[in-house]
């Protein structure tokens, strides 16, 4: 009898089997993945080893704890929306050969099984990860505009997005992408290290999403309209910024409270 799974994928199900990934979870449907996300065996190989690097436990899932201890970031609003994404896009997705046949639950806080992971992750690559996406993340990221995003700039760029990070945990994260140790991230560096870890990316998408409104002092907005200006902004001009601009939400936070007190 023909089986729908081709020579690829039980190549996938034989390297995935040495980590304890279930085979119902391993079977991933690559002609589908090849056709929609443009994604190789080699590319399946590498997500392999990130989701063993996230903390699979021996079931073959990932918990929300060894999610964001993997990625090196504290438990923030923005690491819980980033790794609910994956939820929402396992069931958002037409990806549907590779749809878990496994249990799950709808709960966004379950372990996320392997074939969950890829489905999120081919979605990432495919619509997150494009170029046009990677060069819009650069230029935010490299707020003095000088194409090298320096690790003093990704910190306050963190201090925007996730006020709760610690600057040694960006630094780490910085020094990933900074792989060849040359002190900055220019865009293929940084391009190529959103690819090779496109969870980065959704949060930095997440991260986006929150901040979309076009409030005159978002600090991501007044250091746009500056370099539109021809007016170039320091990373400590653009930490000053986000100071100012936190100050101000909890003052109106108070303001409102008081308000609705009396």
């Amino acid at each position: 009898p023909c089986s729908k799974y081709s020579i690829d994928d039980y190549q996938i199900l034989l390297y995935a089997s040495k980590f304890g990934i279930a085979q119902e979870d391993a079977l991933v449907g690559m002609d589908l993945l090849r056709r929609e996300a443009h994604l190789s065996i080699n590319d399946i190989k590498k997500f392999i080893n990130l989701f063993r690097e996230l903390g699979a436990d021996r079931k073959g899932k990932v918990s929300y704890e060894s999610f964001i201890a993997a990625l090196e970031l504290p438990d923030t609003k923005l690491a819980q929306e980033t790794f609910h994404k994956l939820h929402e896009v396992r069931t958002a997705t037409h990806l549907d050969a590779t749809a878990s046949t496994s249990a799950t639950t709808d709960s966004e806080d379950a372990p996320i099984a392997f074939r969950d992971f890829l489905r999120s992750i081919a979605f990432v690559t495919r619509n997150v990860t494009t170029a046009e996406r990677i060069q819009q993340a650069f230029e935010i990221v490299n707020i003095g505009n000088t194409q090298k995003i320096t690790e003093e700039e990704v910190v306050a760029c963190f201090a925007f997005a996730s006020p709760e990070s610690k600057p040694e945990q960006v630094k780490e994260i910085f020094k990933k992408m900074d792989a060849d140790r040359r002190g900055f991230v220019d865009v293929i560096a940084f391009g190529t290290f959103m690819r090779a870890n496109p969870m980065y990316m959704s949060l930095f998408e997440a991260s986006r999403e929150r901040e979309r409104q076009r409030d005159p002092f978002n600090p991501v907005i007044q250091m746009l309209q500056r370099r539109a200006e021809g007016v170039p902004t320091t990373a400590a001009e653009f930490t000053e910024m986000v100071q100012k601009y936190r100050k101000r939400a909890a003052d109106e936070f108070r303001a409102a409270e008081s308000s609705n007190y009396f």
